[in-house]
């Protein structure tokens, strides 16, 4: 029997869109050209003011848009008055915008001042810095009107509000100054916990709403003044700007690293506001001079820039930052690799709107052969027809567009670089290939991380800091020679600039270009200890590299040495150059080094046998195998197996459920009320479904969609044929279907998410099961740190249960952040169960502690027994 259930029917109801989504065009006896709407809703008059496209995008994410029922509204609390434009003085929580305020210039714009050099500096001189990346935020702010847009979601869902990017660069000053030691004590622990990590989204069809009630604005302002004051001291007076140079070991380190992070969110923070409705947005008189003038006649009338292929001969590039380069870095940047890149030719300039117009016009959004798998999927669940930064002013078939900047709607200039996502960007290179028969690898692509250095004209490496020019020059003086440093306050013409000696234009400014390669480590990669879970979580395979910065990029963000990515959905201020090669493409994520998450793995070599037989390991198990088998079963296995013989075995089974009991029979036997759970590494949600059997909320989440999906799929009632390996090639199929009652099955919400990156809004949690995830975290310390704390996930007396065989490996996590099984900087073995301890603090008391096995199938006849050391902990502050 199917059941059947609200949860149920919603999974059915976003089933049947999908389908629809596909099958509209035959249903209607249209071509794919003619696809239409999944849905088509009414839409309020309040709305009226967004985009057709934004209409269509909220349509088809099937956003409530009966907007006085919209949850995020609570957050509103009438106190709009002082939110006005221009601001009153009494927003400016640091420096005013006045004239002689660091980067403010004398036609009363402001512009970003050079990156520091942290071997040439004095307090004044930090301490502008600093002014100036404050009051850039500030500037940026100033453009929401009222309460509404810090409040409001973004359309797609997938990000939060601007509320929390009004205050989340100012806790990580905190959060990081206390890391370091500058600091001793925080200033609003509640703050600095729910403002304290971001989202990346997991997928672009992630509908899952933050309900989070957030703090007033006035609270946060008066936050963000109390934080300038305290960080203002510390470049004042504290001795950690005694050194000279500060380098990556020292804790005034943690001072830059603040100052540079606010800056990526200055950038991050704009293009959600180039999401928003256009009513709640308005350009400050402070905001640098566009880079074009708006006007002009009508699109299709207007010139396109030529865009001719430049041919870039072979030769070698080194990448990666010197460990003594003297400013800040980002710990991706540091390391060496050294290629050589074969011959190729890119496009002279970045790809123009006039250019991927004519894609748009000759229906390159509705030929699915021309994008990948995920990027088909991803335009029809969005319905996208066009950029989403183009909007229509007109039938579809018109192709008529105006263009949204972060401000305001101006008309479509041709000669801008197109603003697009990976997925469009790589549509538009395979429908150039299309129309010029290119095929192979003389087909366009993108640009490669490698190929992007070669563009640049001048020595594979930086040797002086002269030679870095966001170094040298402030955003106004770089006005004649790149679109870069908030030079200008949006995108500039794509032939705006000369030529540099390689024969191309926006090598670096105007957009970020997106690249072939994955985000990788480099040879010598360290993650810093500071903010150990910047990169690592992204070496996954699912983030694309972005090259050059754009317009609004600052500091270290328009450093050559820079390297940034993005999910290939995600929208930034990026565009992209078309780039033809001459064989097989190299990438800088080819063959790197780990830490490498969720299962990615970029090798390229053949992992042959006999490469297995040269390690130690592979050595010791067969003279174990051959000469010593009383030591087989040295270590806990053994001892598990001593006391319980073939009993063993038997106890392995059902493991998931065998957690999920002892988790609760201990939440009972402490007097939990049995409310809330939350099952993190839920696979495909066996655990989960056991806790809901006793307690009335769990949401179970996990890095893999697949497992979500298939989890979702078992708990609308699907039966689930899985696959078993019988031996070589060969194997048989076996199926499952959920039996337990509807009420069971609707307690139960699965997530596709980060462990290193959980909601905010998870807390209160009466228990909490972590089972076999710790080892294959990028940072496990900071995925227990959400446990306890001013906005733990856990409430006080609530239990923790920790599984883990502490199969440390540096495929998932950098050595210098495992638990245990290494040895410290005085040569000193550390313990796992050590490690874990200390990583989880004074706020809570191991109250159980046991060894539980569990068995993976290989085949018929090799099976893994697996020894999970369990520990549940309870919070008591």
């Amino acid at each position: 029997v199917r059941v059947t259930s609200p949860r149920h029917r919603l999974v059915e109801h976003r089933q049947q869109l999908a389908q629809l989504a596909r099958e509209l065009p035959k249903l209607r006896g249209k071509s794919a050209n003619a696809m239409a709407p999944v849905a088509s809703l009414s839409v309020p008059s309040e709305v009226d003011a967004y985009s057709v496209q934004r209409k269509q995008n909220a349509e088809k994410a099937v956003v409530n848009l009966d907007e006085s029922s919209e949850s995020w509204r609570a957050n509103l609390r009438g106190d709009s008055d002082w939110l006005c434009q221009p601001r009153p003085d009494m927003w400016w929580t640091g420096p005013k915008p006045l004239p002689g305020a660091p980067g403010m210039c004398k036609d009363g714009t402001i512009t970003s001042l050079p990156h520091p050099d942290l071997s040439n500096f004095t307090r004044e001189s930090v301490l502008e810095y600093f002014d100036n990346t404050w009051l850039l935020t500030e500037v940026l702010f100033s453009g929401l009107k009222g309460e509404e847009p810090f409040y409001r979601p973004p359309y797609h869902s997938l990000r939060h509000p601007l509320i929390f990017y009004y205050c989340h660069p100012v806790a990580l000053y905190v959060n990081k100054l206390r890391v370091a030691g500058v600091l001793t004590a925080p200033v609003n622990s509640y703050f600095e916990t729910i403002f304290e990590t971001g989202v990346d989204e997991m997928s672009w069809d992630d509908l899952s709403k933050n309900e989070m009630s957030w703090p007033s604005l006035r609270e946060a302002h008066a936050y963000r003044k109390e934080v300038y004051q305290l960080v203002k001291d510390v470049i004042l007076n504290h001795p950690c700007l005694d050194k000279r140079p500060v380098t990556w070991n020292d804790p005034a380190w943690a001072l830059f690293m603040g100052f540079e992070h606010e800056r990526i969110h200055l950038e991050t923070s704009s293009v959600l506001y180039r999401e928003l409705p256009l009513r709640l947005v308005g350009r400050p008189v402070q905001w640098p001079a566009y880079g074009v003038a708006p006007g002009g006649g009508a699109f299709p009338e207007q010139i396109m820039p030529k865009n001719p292929m430049v041919t870039v001969p072979a030769g070698d590039v080194t990448l990666g930052k010197p460990r003594d380069w003297p400013s800040y870095g980002w710990d991706n940047e540091y390391g060496r690799r050294e290629f050589h890149v074969r011959e190729f030719a890119s496009s002279q300039n970045l790809i123009s709107n006039a250019e991927f117009y004519q894609f748009v016009q000759s229906g390159g959004y509705a030929d699915a052969s021309l994008w990948s798998k995920g990027g088909w999927a991803w335009r029809c669940f969005r319905n996208v027809k066009w950029p989403t930064f183009w909007v229509s002013t007109g039938p579809a078939g018109l192709h008529q567009y105006k263009l949204r900047l972060i401000f305001e709607e101006v008309p479509l200039d041709p000669s801008l670089p197109a603003i697009v996502n990976h997925h469009e960007a790589k549509a538009y290179c395979n429908w150039r290939s299309k129309m010029e028969h290119l095929n192979g690898t003389s087909a366009y692509r993108l640009l490669t991380e490698p190929e992007h250095n070669r563009l640049r004209g001048h020595r594979s490496v930086l040797t002086e800091v002269e030679q870095d020019d966001v170094m040298r020059f402030s955003g106004r003086r770089m006005q004649d020679i790149a679109n870069l440093n908030m030079a200008f306050g949006s995108e500039t013409p794509v032939d705006k600039f000369p030529l540099n000696k390689q024969g191309f234009r926006d090598v670096f400014g105007n957009a970020w270009q997106w690249c072939e390669d994955f985000f990788a480590a480099l040879p010598g990669f360290k993650c810093h200890t500071h903010y150990d879970d910047f990169s690592t979580p992204c070496f996954d395979g699912q983030h694309n590299i972005i090259m050059g910065g754009s317009f609004i990029s600052t500091g270290d963000e328009a450093s050559e040495f820079a390297r940034f990515h993005f999910r290939p959905h995600f929208f930034q201020h990026a565009g992209f150059r078309l780039t033809r090669g001459t064989g097989p493409k190299s990438t800088s994520c080819m063959d790197s080094p780990p830490p490498h998450v969720a299962g990615w793995d970029p090798s390229t070599k053949s992992h042959a046998e006999s490469n297995r037989y040269e390690s130690k390991e592979y050595l010791g198990q067969h003279m174990q195998l051959h000469y010593d088998p009383d030591h087989a079963f040295d270590g806990p296995v053994g001892d598990f197996l001593k006391r319980h013989g073939m009993g063993a075995l038997q106890q392995a089974y059902g493991y998931p459920q065998r957690q999920a009991e002892l988790l609760t029979r201990l939440a009972q036997d402490n007097g939990l009320p049995c409310l809330k759970a939350l099952d993190i590494g839920c696979s495909v949600g066996g655990a989960s479904f056991k806790l809901a059997e006793t307690f009335q909320s769990v949401v179970g989440v996990d890095l893999s969609s697949n497992f979500i999906q298939t989890a979702q799929s078992l708990q609308a009632g699907e039966q689930i044929t899985y696959y078993q390996k019988r031996e070589g090639d060969c194997g048989r199929e076996h199926s499952v279907q959920m039996e337990l009652p509807v009420e069971i099955l609707d307690r139960v919400e699965f997530k596709q998410m980060d462990a290193c990156c959980l909601s905010p809004d998870f807390v209160e949690f009466d228990a909490v099961l972590m089972s076999n995830v710790l080892d294959r975290l990028p940072s496990p310390k900071s995925a227990l740190g959400r446990m306890g704390g001013a906005k733990g996930i856990l409430k006080v007396g609530g239990l923790l249960m920790i599984a883990s065989p502490y199969s440390w490996s540096s495929q998932f996590t950098p050595p210098e952040l495992w638990l245990g099984g290494r040895e410290d900087q005085s040569g000193k073995e550390l313990d796992s169960m050590d490690g874990l301890r200390n990583a989880i603090g004074d706020d809570f008391e191991l109250i159980s502690e046991s060894e539980q096995p569990w068995i993976v199938r290989d085949h018929d006849r090799k099976f893994q027994m697996i020894l999970s050391h369990t520990t549940v902990w309870r919070r008591v502050a």
